[in-house]
């Protein structure tokens, strides 16, 4: 769990000079708002920055509440905003209203910005939630029988790391040399089950 924390607490400080950098870009370029120099000055003097960050309320916010004191150790003040939905995260991060959001893998991130003209980039990877192969009916993989309807996420960039799962246990297999990530639905070229 330690090593987590200080692997947290390094990916936390890479979003802590990619958002202190973004606010004196920002500040070169708009002269309404003094954040980016204020920070700056606060990093300098040795005096507590503040990172402001959004988090899905679980298990991101529970993460970084552990990472908080690892954190003020280093003079950083730590805000939590916890978000119920993954939409509003990157338009707070994009309106400048946090420093960095803490919830979304590459492949959402990467859609997001495709479709909203975000100007936001992956500062440094983080834990990936867990997925699984649920069932009310069956106690096993084995027992499902030919032509079973299997139900996945209507969320695209969620469609990789599924069709992964399902290939990795002998459900279907996806055409070789792929990224395997960002597979879609037409990347199946076998089906024994249909």
């Amino acid at each position: 769990m330690k090593k987590f924390l200080s692997f947290l607490l390094l990916s936390v400080l890479v979003l802590v000079l990619a958002a202190c950098g973004s606010s004196s870009q920002e500040e070169d370029t708009n002269t309404s708002t003094n954040e980016g120099a204020d920070e700056a000055a606060t990093e300098e003097t040795g005096e507590k920055v503040t990172l402001t960050v959004g988090a899905s309320h679980t298990p991101h916010a529970v993460i970084l509440e552990q990472a908080k004191p690892l954190l003020a150790e280093e003079g950083i003040e730590l805000v939590i905003e916890p978000y119920q939905d993954y939409v509003l995260p990157n338009q707070d991060l994009a309106n400048g209203d946090i420093d960095a959001n803490y919830f979304q893998h590459i492949p959402f991130l990467e859609q997001k910005v495709a479709e909203e003209g975000y100007d936001l980039v992956n500062a440094g990877g983080i834990h990936i939630e867990p997925m699984g192969i649920y069932s009310k009916k069956y106690s096993s993989l084995d027992e499902l029988p030919e032509g079973a309807t299997i139900l996945i996420s209507s969320s695209i960039p969620d469609h990789g790391r599924i069709l992964s799962l399902l290939e990795a246990n002998g459900l279907i297999k996806l055409k070789d040399g792929i990224d395997k990530i960002a597979a879609t639905l037409e990347d199946i070229v076998e089906n024994p089950k249909n």
